[in-house]
Protein backbone atom coordinates (compact mmCIF):
# COMPACT_ATOMS: atom_id res chain seq x y z
CA UNK A 1 0.00 0.00 0.00
CA UNK A 2 0.84 3.47 -1.00
CA UNK A 3 -1.07 5.73 1.18
CA UNK A 4 -3.60 6.09 3.49
CA UNK A 5 -6.15 8.05 0.79
CA UNK A 6 -5.66 5.00 -2.12
CA UNK A 7 -3.84 2.07 -0.11
CA UNK A 8 -3.76 0.21 -3.16
CA UNK A 9 -4.35 2.10 -6.43
CA UNK A 10 -4.82 0.75 -9.82
CA UNK A 11 -5.15 1.47 -13.71
CA UNK A 12 -8.52 -0.08 -13.71
CA UNK A 13 -9.96 1.47 -10.46
CA UNK A 14 -12.87 3.63 -10.41
CA UNK A 15 -12.77 6.24 -8.64
CA UNK A 16 -16.34 7.44 -6.98
CA UNK A 17 -17.28 10.98 -6.11
CA UNK A 18 -19.34 11.36 -2.94
CA UNK A 19 -22.58 12.44 -2.93
CA UNK A 20 -23.43 11.66 -6.85
CA UNK A 21 -26.00 9.23 -8.39
CA UNK A 22 -24.53 6.48 -9.84
CA UNK A 23 -25.56 3.72 -12.89
CA UNK A 24 -24.63 -0.04 -12.84
CA UNK A 25 -23.27 -0.43 -16.81
CA UNK A 26 -21.85 -3.68 -18.93
CA UNK A 27 -18.34 -2.09 -19.51
CA UNK A 28 -15.04 -3.03 -18.22
CA UNK A 29 -13.90 -2.32 -14.45
CA UNK A 30 -12.70 1.13 -14.94
CA UNK A 31 -16.45 2.04 -16.21
CA UNK A 32 -18.45 0.04 -13.98
CA UNK A 33 -20.15 3.56 -12.51
CA UNK A 34 -20.33 6.69 -14.83
CA UNK A 35 -22.43 9.52 -13.28
CA UNK A 36 -26.16 8.67 -14.17
CA UNK A 37 -27.56 9.93 -17.76
CA UNK A 38 -31.08 11.33 -17.14
CA UNK A 39 -31.21 11.05 -21.45
CA UNK A 40 -29.85 8.10 -21.79
CA UNK A 41 -31.60 4.25 -22.27
CA UNK A 42 -32.25 2.49 -19.71
CA UNK A 43 -29.44 0.09 -19.42
CA UNK A 44 -30.69 -3.96 -20.50
CA UNK A 45 -28.12 -5.39 -17.90
CA UNK A 46 -29.97 -3.50 -14.84
CA UNK A 47 -31.78 -5.97 -12.40
CA UNK A 48 -35.56 -5.24 -13.67
CA UNK A 49 -36.24 -5.69 -9.79
CA UNK A 50 -35.51 -2.24 -8.03
CA UNK A 51 -35.87 -4.99 -4.99
CA UNK A 52 -33.17 -7.24 -6.25
CA UNK A 53 -29.93 -7.41 -4.64
CA UNK A 54 -26.82 -5.59 -5.59
CA UNK A 55 -24.19 -7.41 -7.62
CA UNK A 56 -21.03 -7.90 -6.31
CA UNK A 57 -19.18 -4.12 -6.60
CA UNK A 58 -21.84 -2.20 -6.56
CA UNK A 59 -23.54 0.09 -3.76
CA UNK A 60 -26.90 -0.76 -2.66
CA UNK A 61 -30.27 0.48 -2.98
CA UNK A 62 -31.60 1.39 -7.05
CA UNK A 63 -28.72 1.89 -9.11
CA UNK A 64 -29.14 5.28 -10.59
CA UNK A 65 -30.97 7.11 -7.99
CA UNK A 66 -29.82 7.69 -4.41
CA UNK A 67 -32.00 5.69 -1.49
CA UNK A 68 -35.04 7.26 -0.79
CA UNK A 69 -34.16 7.25 3.15
CA UNK A 70 -30.52 6.23 4.93
CA UNK A 71 -30.22 2.63 6.66
CA UNK A 72 -28.80 3.30 10.74
CA UNK A 73 -25.42 2.42 8.78
CA UNK A 74 -25.49 4.84 6.17
CA UNK A 75 -24.60 3.77 2.52
CA UNK A 76 -23.62 0.09 1.83
CA UNK A 77 -21.62 -1.75 -0.78
CA UNK A 78 -21.61 -5.67 -1.68
CA UNK A 79 -18.47 -7.43 -3.03
CA UNK A 80 -17.67 -10.58 -4.18
CA UNK A 81 -15.96 -12.99 -5.50
CA UNK A 82 -15.81 -17.05 -5.91
CA UNK A 83 -18.83 -17.58 -3.82
CA UNK A 84 -18.01 -14.77 -1.40
CA UNK A 85 -19.73 -11.94 -0.95
CA UNK A 86 -18.72 -9.23 1.73
CA UNK A 87 -21.52 -5.86 2.80
CA UNK A 88 -19.63 -3.14 3.63
CA UNK A 89 -20.95 0.10 5.24
CA UNK A 90 -20.62 4.00 5.32
CA UNK A 91 -21.25 5.05 8.92
CA UNK A 92 -18.47 3.33 10.62
CA UNK A 93 -16.67 2.19 7.47
CA UNK A 94 -17.64 -1.35 8.70
CA UNK A 95 -18.31 -4.90 7.50
CA UNK A 96 -21.93 -5.88 8.06
CA UNK A 97 -21.90 -9.74 6.79
CA UNK A 98 -19.46 -11.82 4.72
CA UNK A 99 -21.15 -15.09 3.58
CA UNK A 100 -19.26 -18.02 1.54
CA UNK A 101 -22.07 -19.69 -0.82
CA UNK A 102 -24.90 -18.58 1.03
CA UNK A 103 -23.46 -19.05 4.92
CA UNK A 104 -22.58 -16.82 7.35
CA UNK A 105 -19.04 -16.44 8.06
CA UNK A 106 -19.89 -13.00 10.12
CA UNK A 107 -22.45 -12.69 13.02
CA UNK A 108 -23.13 -9.30 11.27
CA UNK A 109 -26.59 -6.89 11.83
CA UNK A 110 -29.70 -6.20 9.62
CA UNK A 111 -29.44 -3.46 7.38
CA UNK A 112 -32.11 -1.37 9.55
CA UNK A 113 -30.35 -1.85 12.51
CA UNK A 114 -27.72 -0.49 14.34
CA UNK A 115 -24.34 -2.47 15.08
CA UNK A 116 -24.69 -3.84 18.35
CA UNK A 117 -21.98 -4.57 20.58
CA UNK A 118 -19.80 -2.41 18.06
CA UNK A 119 -20.19 -5.44 15.16
CA UNK A 120 -18.07 -4.85 12.59
CA UNK A 121 -16.77 -1.34 13.73
CA UNK A 122 -13.29 -0.19 13.32
CA UNK A 123 -11.83 1.27 16.58
CA UNK A 124 -9.08 4.28 16.49
CA UNK A 125 -7.55 6.43 17.12
CA UNK A 126 -7.98 4.33 20.21
CA UNK A 127 -9.24 0.97 21.15
CA UNK A 128 -10.62 -0.50 24.28
CA UNK A 129 -11.12 1.66 27.06
CA UNK A 130 -8.57 4.54 28.38
CA UNK A 131 -8.98 5.18 32.30
CA UNK A 132 -11.22 7.87 33.18
CA UNK A 133 -10.71 9.57 29.63
CA UNK A 134 -7.37 11.00 31.00
CA UNK A 135 -3.93 11.13 29.45
CA UNK A 136 -0.72 12.49 28.69
CA UNK A 137 1.03 13.08 25.83
CA UNK A 138 3.93 15.57 24.96
CA UNK A 139 4.18 16.33 28.20
CA UNK A 140 0.23 17.81 27.97
CA UNK A 141 -2.86 16.24 29.67
CA UNK A 142 -5.93 15.35 27.30
CA UNK A 143 -9.16 14.48 28.56
CA UNK A 144 -11.11 12.62 26.04
CA UNK A 145 -15.39 12.05 26.01
CA UNK A 146 -16.48 9.33 28.42
CA UNK A 147 -17.89 6.72 26.15
CA UNK A 148 -18.66 3.89 28.41
CA UNK A 149 -20.52 5.72 31.13
CA UNK A 150 -20.82 2.85 33.78
CA UNK A 151 -17.16 2.11 33.94
CA UNK A 152 -15.64 6.24 33.59
CA UNK A 153 -13.94 4.49 30.62
CA UNK A 154 -13.00 6.77 27.10
CA UNK A 155 -14.18 3.66 25.10
CA UNK A 156 -13.25 2.26 21.14
CA UNK A 157 -11.90 5.65 19.62
CA UNK A 158 -13.03 8.21 17.23
CA UNK A 159 -14.83 7.03 14.53
CA UNK A 160 -17.56 4.00 15.04
CA UNK A 161 -20.67 6.75 14.16
CA UNK A 162 -18.28 9.04 11.57
CA UNK A 163 -18.94 8.49 7.96
CA UNK A 164 -16.44 7.19 5.85
CA UNK A 165 -15.91 7.55 1.86
CA UNK A 166 -15.91 5.31 -0.37
CA UNK A 167 -12.75 6.07 -2.66
CA UNK A 168 -12.17 2.62 -5.01
CA UNK A 169 -14.87 0.43 -5.80
CA UNK A 170 -13.91 -2.96 -7.99
CA UNK A 171 -16.07 -6.19 -8.10
CA UNK A 172 -14.16 -8.02 -5.11
CA UNK A 173 -12.66 -5.04 -2.93
CA UNK A 174 -13.30 -1.58 -2.18
CA UNK A 175 -11.51 1.21 -0.23
CA UNK A 176 -12.71 3.90 2.35
CA UNK A 177 -11.20 6.60 3.83
CA UNK A 178 -12.07 9.24 6.86
CA UNK A 179 -10.44 12.12 8.86
CA UNK A 180 -10.23 12.57 12.72
CA UNK A 181 -10.44 15.96 13.03
CA UNK A 182 -8.09 17.35 15.53
CA UNK A 183 -10.30 18.11 18.99
CA UNK A 184 -10.82 18.36 22.21
CA UNK A 185 -9.05 15.58 23.99
CA UNK A 186 -7.22 14.59 20.64
CA UNK A 187 -5.47 17.34 19.12
CA UNK A 188 -3.96 15.24 16.08
CA UNK A 189 -5.48 15.27 12.49
CA UNK A 190 -5.01 10.97 11.49
CA UNK A 191 -6.22 9.91 7.68
CA UNK A 192 -7.33 6.53 8.10
CA UNK A 193 -8.22 4.34 5.09
CA UNK A 194 -9.45 0.68 4.89
CA UNK A 195 -9.41 -1.88 2.15
CA UNK A 196 -11.70 -4.71 2.37
CA UNK A 197 -11.23 -7.58 -0.25
CA UNK A 198 -12.40 -11.22 -0.90
CA UNK A 199 -10.24 -13.93 -2.67
CA UNK A 200 -9.04 -17.03 -2.78
CA UNK A 201 -7.53 -17.07 0.82
CA UNK A 202 -11.00 -15.19 2.02
CA UNK A 203 -11.54 -12.13 3.23
CA UNK A 204 -8.73 -9.69 3.91
CA UNK A 205 -8.24 -6.06 5.26
CA UNK A 206 -5.84 -3.74 5.14
CA UNK A 207 -5.50 -0.53 7.17
CA UNK A 208 -3.17 2.60 6.97
CA UNK A 209 -3.05 5.65 9.14
CA UNK A 210 -1.17 8.96 8.05
CA UNK A 211 -0.23 11.98 10.32
CA UNK A 212 -1.44 14.99 8.53
CA UNK A 213 -1.15 17.36 11.35
CA UNK A 214 2.29 19.11 12.71
CA UNK A 215 3.38 17.20 15.49
CA UNK A 216 3.66 13.44 16.37
CA UNK A 217 0.50 12.10 17.52
CA UNK A 218 -0.39 9.08 19.26
CA UNK A 219 -2.16 5.94 17.72
CA UNK A 220 -3.87 2.56 18.42
CA UNK A 221 -6.20 0.79 16.61
CA UNK A 222 -8.16 -2.74 16.48
CA UNK A 223 -11.36 -3.96 14.83
CA UNK A 224 -14.17 -5.71 16.26
CA UNK A 225 -15.58 -8.44 13.61
CA UNK A 226 -17.65 -11.11 15.13
CA UNK A 227 -16.85 -14.25 12.80
CA UNK A 228 -19.30 -17.14 13.13
CA UNK A 229 -19.55 -21.17 12.66
CA UNK A 230 -23.01 -20.79 12.13
CA UNK A 231 -25.54 -22.68 14.06
CA UNK A 232 -22.90 -23.25 17.09
CA UNK A 233 -22.70 -20.97 20.14
CA UNK A 234 -19.27 -20.84 21.28
CA UNK A 235 -19.81 -23.13 24.17
CA UNK A 236 -19.26 -26.19 21.85
CA UNK A 237 -16.85 -24.71 19.57
CA UNK A 238 -12.66 -25.10 19.79
CA UNK A 239 -10.60 -22.21 20.60
CA UNK A 240 -7.06 -21.54 19.69
CA UNK A 241 -5.59 -18.66 20.39
CA UNK A 242 -1.57 -18.83 20.14
CA UNK A 243 -0.89 -16.35 23.34
CA UNK A 244 1.28 -17.18 26.35
CA UNK A 245 0.03 -13.68 27.82
CA UNK A 246 -3.36 -12.43 29.07
CA UNK A 247 -4.32 -8.92 30.93
CA UNK A 248 -6.81 -10.07 33.77
CA UNK A 249 -9.09 -6.54 34.46
CA UNK A 250 -10.22 -5.15 37.35
CA UNK A 251 -14.13 -4.52 37.43
CA UNK A 252 -14.29 -1.04 34.88
CA UNK A 253 -12.26 -3.49 32.45
CA UNK A 254 -9.63 -2.03 33.02
CA UNK A 255 -6.28 -3.56 32.37
CA UNK A 256 -4.13 -5.56 35.62
CA UNK A 257 -0.80 -6.86 35.56
CA UNK A 258 0.09 -8.96 32.57
CA UNK A 259 -0.33 -12.85 33.60
CA UNK A 260 0.85 -15.72 32.09
CA UNK A 261 -1.75 -18.15 30.90
CA UNK A 262 -0.35 -21.09 32.03
CA UNK A 263 -2.53 -23.28 34.36
CA UNK A 264 -5.56 -20.96 34.35
CA UNK A 265 -9.05 -21.18 32.56
CA UNK A 266 -7.52 -18.40 29.90
CA UNK A 267 -4.95 -20.96 28.16
CA UNK A 268 -6.29 -21.61 24.94
CA UNK A 269 -2.83 -22.78 23.22
CA UNK A 270 -3.76 -26.21 22.73
CA UNK A 271 -7.39 -25.59 21.54
CA UNK A 272 -10.03 -26.63 23.98
CA UNK A 273 -13.92 -26.85 23.84
CA UNK A 274 -14.26 -23.42 25.30
CA UNK A 275 -17.59 -24.30 27.18
CA UNK A 276 -18.56 -22.05 30.18
CA UNK A 277 -15.41 -20.18 30.08
CA UNK A 278 -16.39 -16.28 30.20
CA UNK A 279 -13.79 -14.18 28.43
CA UNK A 280 -13.25 -10.42 27.47
CA UNK A 281 -9.19 -10.06 27.55
CA UNK A 282 -6.55 -9.42 25.16
CA UNK A 283 -3.88 -11.73 24.54
CA UNK A 284 -0.09 -10.61 23.87
CA UNK A 285 3.11 -13.18 23.32
CA UNK A 286 1.95 -14.49 20.49
CA UNK A 287 2.98 -17.17 18.62
CA UNK A 288 3.47 -16.73 14.85
CA UNK A 289 3.77 -18.84 11.70
CA UNK A 290 6.70 -18.88 9.12
CA UNK A 291 4.63 -15.97 7.28
CA UNK A 292 4.69 -13.69 10.24
CA UNK A 293 0.67 -13.89 11.32
CA UNK A 294 -0.95 -15.08 14.25
CA UNK A 295 -3.41 -17.19 13.83
CA UNK A 296 -6.64 -17.88 15.74
CA UNK A 297 -8.61 -20.98 15.18
CA UNK A 298 -12.47 -21.51 15.68
CA UNK A 299 -13.57 -25.12 14.97
CA UNK A 300 -16.90 -26.95 15.76
CA UNK A 301 -17.28 -30.97 15.49
CA UNK A 302 -16.02 -32.03 12.10
CA UNK A 303 -13.46 -29.10 11.73
CA UNK A 304 -16.27 -26.22 10.22
CA UNK A 305 -14.77 -22.92 11.54
CA UNK A 306 -12.48 -19.99 10.39
CA UNK A 307 -9.29 -18.74 10.88
CA UNK A 308 -8.46 -15.35 12.32
CA UNK A 309 -5.18 -13.65 11.18
CA UNK A 310 -3.23 -10.54 11.69
CA UNK A 311 -0.04 -9.45 10.60
CA UNK A 312 2.67 -8.31 12.86
CA UNK A 313 2.20 -5.09 13.68
CA UNK A 314 -1.38 -6.39 15.67
CA UNK A 315 1.07 -7.46 18.62
CA UNK A 316 -2.17 -7.98 20.68
CA UNK A 317 -5.84 -10.06 20.23
CA UNK A 318 -8.99 -9.02 22.19
CA UNK A 319 -10.99 -12.23 22.50
CA UNK A 320 -15.03 -12.08 23.76
CA UNK A 321 -17.29 -14.63 24.62
CA UNK A 322 -20.30 -12.17 24.14
CA UNK A 323 -21.21 -12.42 27.69
CA UNK A 324 -22.96 -9.19 28.03
CA UNK A 325 -25.28 -9.53 24.40
CA UNK A 326 -28.85 -9.16 26.02
CA UNK A 327 -30.67 -10.84 23.04
CA UNK A 328 -30.17 -13.76 20.88
CA UNK A 329 -26.63 -12.83 20.03
CA UNK A 330 -25.67 -14.16 24.08
CA UNK A 331 -22.75 -16.12 23.81
CA UNK A 332 -23.77 -17.21 19.62
CA UNK A 333 -20.18 -16.20 18.39
CA UNK A 334 -17.01 -15.01 19.50
CA UNK A 335 -15.39 -11.09 18.52
CA UNK A 336 -11.99 -12.00 17.79
CA UNK A 337 -10.31 -8.33 17.45
CA UNK A 338 -6.58 -7.99 16.48
CA UNK A 339 -4.96 -4.57 18.13
CA UNK A 340 -2.07 -2.75 17.82
CA UNK A 341 -1.88 -2.40 21.68
CA UNK A 342 -3.29 -3.59 25.15
CA UNK A 343 -5.80 -1.68 26.84
CA UNK A 344 -4.95 2.01 28.18
CA UNK A 345 -1.81 2.08 25.94
CA UNK A 346 -2.85 5.72 25.93
CA UNK A 347 -1.63 6.08 29.84
CA UNK A 348 0.93 3.06 30.09
CA UNK A 349 2.45 3.75 26.37
CA UNK A 350 2.59 0.01 25.82
CA UNK A 351 3.49 -0.41 22.22
CA UNK A 352 1.60 3.08 21.51
CA UNK A 353 2.40 4.15 18.20
CA UNK A 354 3.83 7.62 17.60
CA UNK A 355 2.90 8.64 14.38
CA UNK A 356 5.11 11.58 13.22
CA UNK A 357 4.00 14.14 10.59
CA UNK A 358 3.51 13.09 7.18
CA UNK A 359 4.28 9.52 8.10
CA UNK A 360 1.80 5.88 7.35
CA UNK A 361 1.21 3.16 9.21
CA UNK A 362 -0.07 0.31 7.87
CA UNK A 363 -1.84 -3.20 9.46
CA UNK A 364 -3.25 -6.19 7.67
CA UNK A 365 -5.80 -9.37 8.70
CA UNK A 366 -8.19 -11.13 7.85
CA UNK A 367 -10.55 -13.98 8.24
CA UNK A 368 -10.06 -17.45 6.41
CA UNK A 369 -13.17 -19.92 6.20
CA UNK A 370 -12.82 -23.22 7.07
CA UNK A 371 -14.80 -26.08 5.58
CA UNK A 372 -15.21 -29.27 7.38
CA UNK A 373 -11.63 -31.53 7.09
CA UNK A 374 -9.67 -28.46 6.59
CA UNK A 375 -6.31 -28.37 8.15
CA UNK A 376 -6.23 -25.07 9.99
CA UNK A 377 -2.72 -25.20 11.59
CA UNK A 378 -2.14 -24.37 14.98
CA UNK A 379 -0.52 -21.29 14.84
CA UNK A 380 2.97 -22.90 14.88
CA UNK A 381 6.18 -22.44 12.34
CA UNK A 382 6.86 -23.90 9.48
CA UNK A 383 8.74 -26.86 11.51
CA UNK A 384 5.93 -27.85 13.38
CA UNK A 385 7.28 -26.24 17.11
CA UNK A 386 5.03 -23.35 18.38
CA UNK A 387 6.77 -19.73 17.03
CA UNK A 388 8.52 -17.66 19.91
CA UNK A 389 8.41 -14.31 20.46
CA UNK A 390 11.59 -12.48 19.43
CA UNK A 391 14.04 -12.80 22.79
CA UNK A 392 12.44 -15.77 24.18
CA UNK A 393 14.79 -18.05 24.21
CA UNK A 394 17.37 -15.80 25.59
CA UNK A 395 15.95 -14.45 28.44
CA UNK A 396 12.36 -16.30 28.56
CA UNK A 397 8.66 -14.50 28.09
CA UNK A 398 9.04 -11.09 27.52
CA UNK A 399 6.55 -8.57 26.44
CA UNK A 400 5.99 -6.49 23.19
CA UNK A 401 7.32 -3.00 24.26
CA UNK A 402 6.35 0.36 22.77
CA UNK A 403 5.94 1.13 19.20
CA UNK A 404 9.16 3.91 18.69
CA UNK A 405 10.00 5.35 15.46
CA UNK A 406 6.19 5.12 14.09
CA UNK A 407 5.08 1.48 14.49
CA UNK A 408 7.22 -1.19 14.38
CA UNK A 409 6.43 -4.34 17.29
CA UNK A 410 9.81 -4.74 19.17
CA UNK A 411 10.29 -7.25 22.09
CA UNK A 412 10.66 -5.37 25.45
CA UNK A 413 12.53 -6.47 28.57
CA UNK A 414 10.00 -8.38 31.29
CA UNK A 415 6.70 -6.29 31.66
CA UNK A 416 6.97 -3.88 34.70
CA UNK A 417 3.56 -2.20 33.63
CA UNK A 418 5.26 1.42 32.20
CA UNK A 419 6.46 2.80 28.96
CA UNK A 420 9.59 4.24 30.52
CA UNK A 421 10.57 0.85 31.53
CA UNK A 422 10.18 -0.29 28.65
CA UNK A 423 12.23 2.58 26.60
CA UNK A 424 15.98 1.27 26.78
CA UNK A 425 15.37 -2.30 24.73
CA UNK A 426 13.97 -0.47 21.67
CA UNK A 427 16.02 -1.73 18.77
CA UNK A 428 16.69 0.30 15.69
CA UNK A 429 14.90 -0.04 12.06
CA UNK A 430 11.94 0.59 10.88
CA UNK A 431 9.19 -2.84 9.73
CA UNK A 432 5.88 -1.04 9.76
CA UNK A 433 5.71 2.89 9.65
CA UNK A 434 7.31 4.58 6.23
CA UNK A 435 6.92 8.43 5.28
CA UNK A 436 5.03 8.75 2.32
CA UNK A 437 7.34 8.80 -0.51
CA UNK A 438 8.79 5.64 1.53
CA UNK A 439 12.01 8.20 2.65
CA UNK A 440 14.26 6.77 5.88
CA UNK A 441 13.16 8.11 9.05
CA UNK A 442 16.25 10.39 10.37
CA UNK A 443 17.52 8.93 13.74
CA UNK A 444 16.62 13.10 14.86
CA UNK A 445 13.17 12.18 14.22
CA UNK A 446 13.97 8.55 16.38
CA UNK A 447 15.33 10.62 19.22
CA UNK A 448 12.33 12.65 19.60
CA UNK A 449 10.09 9.79 19.77
CA UNK A 450 11.75 8.29 22.26
CA UNK A 451 11.64 11.62 24.51
CA UNK A 452 7.98 12.06 23.53
CA UNK A 453 7.46 8.47 25.32
CA UNK A 454 9.03 9.24 27.92
CA UNK A 455 7.09 12.34 29.09
CA UNK A 456 4.32 9.83 28.93
CA UNK A 457 3.31 9.07 32.98
CA UNK A 458 4.73 5.71 34.12
CA UNK A 459 0.82 4.76 35.15
CA UNK A 460 0.93 1.22 36.11
CA UNK A 461 -1.41 -0.98 34.74
CA UNK A 462 -4.50 -1.16 36.98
Amino acid sequence: MTSADDPTPTATAARLPVGRPWSVSSGAVADRYAPADPDAPADPDAPADPDAPAEPGTPSGHPGTESPTAAPSGESWVIGSGGQEATVVEVGGGLRSYTVDGVDILDGYPADELPKGCRGQVLAPFANRIRDGLYSFGGVDHQLDIGEVATHNAFHGLVRWQAWEAQVLEADSITLTTTVQARDGYPFTVRLGVRYSVGPGGLTVEHTATNRGTTSAPFMMATHCYPTVSGVGVDHLRLTVPAATFVPTDERLLPLPFEPVEGTVYDFRDGPTFGDRVVDNAYGDLGRDADGRVRVTVTAAGGRGFQVWAGETFPWLQVYSSDTQTDERFRRSFAIEPMTAPPDAFRSGIDLVVLRPGRVWEGRWGITPLAAGDDPGDGSGSDGSRAEHPGEAESGPRRPGPAIGGGETVSGPPVTGTAADLLPDVPTGEAAIRRADAAPADPASREDDERILREVPPHHLG
